[in-house]
C-alpha cells in the first residue's frame, strides 16, 4: 500500500502558538502535482540573505516594509524609523518616521512613492525627483493631521491614479490624482454595512474592498465629481471581518488575512475574484484563537509569488523589548495546503518576512525579514540558504521574479514530512516486512532518515536512513503495529521529490 505525503497541518497538541505534538505536518516544502494527479513534496526555494544588516554600522533591527520603484530602479526598504535606498550605506534625508514594529505600506501615486504607516499614524513621500528625501504629508485635510486627528487603519490603495486611506471610524479618504500631496475634506465615502469601524483596505478586482472587524464591503469608481469617486456595492458584503490586521497580504487578485465571524470564530481567508473562502483547517483556527486571545502573540502576515504561485506566509512573535521574536513561520501554498518554513542560514529563525517587493514591473524579488536582512530567492534547484552569496540579476529584469546565482555555496535546510497516523483500516496488528519511498532518484548520495511512531504521534524511533541514490532501496523487518505514523527527514543538497511511502503488510 501506498502512504501519501500530507498537504495538510493536524495537530495533537500545541502550546504559545507552536505545534508541539503534530498529526500531521511538512517543514521546509512545497507541492507539485504531476500529470497523472500525483501529488509530491519538495524543498521550498533556497533562500539569500544578500543585505545583512549585522554587517553594516545600522543598530536597527525592525524590518518593516521593501518596495521596488521602477521609475527610479530601485528598492526601498524602512527599519524601524529610518527608510533607505538600494542598501545599508545611508538612510533617506530630510522627515524623520517614528520608530514601530508594525509593517508600513508603500504606493505609487503619480510621480511620487508614498509610506503608510498607520501604527504612528504618519503618511510619507518621495518624488522621483528627489529621489534620496523623505517628506512627511502634512495637509491639513489628511485624515492624521484634521482637528481632530483621524487615526489611519491599516493598508491603502490606488485606483485612476488616487491614492485611498480608510479611518479607524470607517471612512476611505482620497487623495488628489497623481497627487498624495494634497487632500480636501470632502473627499471621503463612509463604510456602512456594520458599525465595527475600519481595519484595513486593500485594493481588489478593480474595487477597494474595506475590512472592519466584523464585515467586508467593497467600494467601485463611480467617477463622482463632488466628494468621494467612489460608491459602495450595495449587492456584495461579508459578515467576515479581519481578527488582526498585521495579518494581511495581497498578491495581484487575492488578499490573504486572519478573520473572524461574528460569533468569533477566527480562520485564515482568501479573498481572491470578489470571493471569500476560508483556507486555514480547524486545527490551525483552534492554535490562531489561543495565541491571539490568551498568549499575548501577535501575527504578521506576508508572502511571496515564486514560480507563478504565490506563497502567503504567516508568522507569530512576541514584541519583546521593543523588538520582534518569531516564533513560528506557517506557509499556505495557493496550490495545494499548509506547511512551515524556517531558515538554515545563520542570524534568524523561522521565515519572519515582513514584506516583498511589489511594484508595476516584473522584476527579480527581494523581501525584508523582521530583523532587517534583505534576501531574495535563488531559482537553481539547489535547496540552500546563503548569506551575502554572490548573485546578480544580469539586465535588471527575470521572467519569473527569481534571482539567477553564482554559487552553490550555502547551508542545507531540513524538509521534513510527517505523514499522520493510520491503521490501515483496520486495528488487528500487522506486520510490516519491506518499505521503500516513492521519489525521483538522485545523481548524488541523499539520505533520508526514515523514523515511525506506534500508537501515538510522539514516540518515533531512531529510525533508518534511505539513499535516494538508489531508488530500489527498501528497509526491512518493520515490525509489528496497530496505527502508525511515520517521519521522513531529509537535508539533502540536491533537489528531492517524494510522493509517498510503499509498504509491504502482512497480518
Amino acid at each position: 500500500m501506498r502512504i501519501p505525503v500530507t498537504t495538510s497541518l493536524t495537530i495533537e497538541d500545541f502550546t504559545a502558538g507552536v505545534v508541539t505534538v503534530p498529526v500531521s505536518i511538512t517543514k521546509n516544502c512545497i507541492f507539485g502535482k504531476r500529470a497523472s494527479g500525483q501529488v509530491f513534496a519538495t524543498q521550498r526555494p533556497g533562500t539569500n540573505i544578500f543585505l545583512n544588516v549585522s554587517d553594516t554600522a545600522v543598530t536597527d533591527v525592525q524590518g518593516r516594509g521593501i518596495y521596488y520603484w521602477e521609475a527610479v530602479d530601485a528598492i526601498y526598504f524602512v527599519n524601524n524609523d529610518e527608510v533607505y535606498k538600494t542598501s545599508y550605506t545611508g538612510a533617506l534625508t530630510g522627515a524623520s518616521m517614528t520608530a514601530g514594529t508594525e509593517r508600513v505600506e508603500f504606493f505609487e501615486v503619480g510621480d511620487y512613492l508614498v509610506i503608510i504607516d498607520a501604527e504612528n499614524n504618519q503618511g510619507f513621500w518621495i518624488s522621483s525627483a528627489s529621489s534620496t528625501v523623505l517628506v512627511e504629508i502634512t495637509d491639513v485635510d489628511f485624515p492624521p493631521k484634521q482637528t481632530p486627528a483621524l487615526t489611519l487603519a491599516k493598508g491603502g490603495a490606488v485606483l485612476n491614479k488616487t491614492l485611498f486611506v480608510m479611518t479607524t471610524n470607517g471612512q476611505l479618504w482620497n487623495s488628489g490624482v497623481e497627487d498624495p500631496v494634497n487632500w480636501a475634506g470632502t473627499d471621503f465615502i463612509e463604510a456602512e454595512v456594520a458599525t465595527d469601524g475600519g481595519v484595513m483596505c486593500w485594493q481588489h478586482s478593480n474595487h477597494i474592498a474595506a475590512i472592519g472587524n466584523r464585515s467586508i464591503e467593497f467600494f467601485y469608481w463611480a467617477d463622482n465629481q463632488v466628494g468621494s469617486p467612489l460608491d459602495v456595492r450595495r449587492d456584495l458584503t461579508y459578515d467576515t471581518g479581519a481578527a488582526d490586521y498585521n495579518s494581511a497580504w495581497a498578491d495581484a487578485d487575492q488578499v490573504f488575512f486572519v478573520g473572524a465571524t461574528s460569533s468569533g470564530s477566527f480562520g485564515v481567508y482568501r479573498l481572491t475574484a470578489l470571493n471569500l473562502n476560508k483556507i486555514s483547517e480547524p486545527d490551525l483556527d483552534s492554535l490562531l484563537t489561543t495565541a491571539l486571545t490568551t498568549e499575548d502573540i501577535r501575527l504578521v502576515g506576508s508572502g511571496l509569488s515564486a514560480g507563478g504561485r504565490a506563497f502567503y506566509i504567516l508568522t507569530l512573535y512576541y514584541v519583546i523589548s521593543s523588538e520582534i521574536v518569531p516564533i513560528v513561520s506557517y506557509v499556505y501554498d495557493n496550490t495545494m495546503g499548509w506547511t512551515t518554513w524556517d531558515l538554515s542560514a545563520v542570524g534568524i529563525s523561522h521565515y519572519p518576512l515582513v514584506s516583498w517587493t511589489q511594484g508595476t514591473a516584473t522584476r527579480a524579488g527581494q523581501g525584508i525579514l523582521s530583523n532587517g536582512d534583505v534576501i531574495s530567492l535563488l531559482d537553481d534547484f539547489n535547496p540552500l540558504d546563503g548569506v551575502e552569496v554572490a548573485g546578480w540579476v544580469e539586465t535588471g529584469w527575470v521572467e519569473d521574479g527569481w534571482v539567477v546565482k553564482s554559487s552553490t555555496v550555502g547551508e542545507s535546510m531540513e524538509m521534513q514530512i510527517i505523514t499522520g497516523s493510520g491503521d490501515v483500516q483496520t486495528r488487528e496488528p500487522k506486520y510490516q516486512s519491506k518499505l521503500r519511498l516513492v521519489a525521483t532518484e538522485t545523481d548524488a548520495s541523499q539520505n533520508v532518515l526514515v523514523q515511525w511512531s506506534d500508537n501515538g504521534n510522539n514516540n518515533y524511533n531512531s529510525g533508518r536512513n534511505i539513499d535516494l541514490s538508489n531508488i530500489d532501496n527498501r528497509l526491512n523487518r518493520g515490525g509489528r503495529f496497530k496505527t502508525r505514523n511515520y517521519k521522513l527527514t531529509t537535508s539533502a543538497s540536491e533537489k528531492v521529490e517524494i510522493e509517498a511511502i510503499e509498504v509491504d503488510l502482512h497480518g
